[in-house]
């Protein structure tokens, strides 16, 4: 079954939330939910661009797996 949008957003919350490296997470939040530029969260994170870059690959690769897994305990709910 497909989860409806609130599902996934609650599911996606879930494992930002659940992030161990708050600078991952806020650059996260900060690009995917503010839709800010690198070069902005570079400037707020006081960081080179590349720095964001190598913290966006890192913390989508942590939510791919948590939501991963989540949709494993879901599907398995079903």
């Amino acid at each position: 079954e497909h989860l409806d949008a609130a599902q996934r957003r609650s599911g996606l919350l879930g494992c930002l939330r659940r992030l161990r490296n708050g600078l991952q997470r806020e650059a996260l939040m900060l690009w995917a939910l503010e839709d800010l530029p690198l070069a902005e969260i570079a400037r707020i994170q006081q960081c080179p661009e590349n720095t964001v870059k190598t913290r966006l690959f890192h913390g989508r690769s942590h939510l791919r797996l948590c939501m991963e897994r989540w949709l494993g305990l879901q599907g398995g709910r079903a």
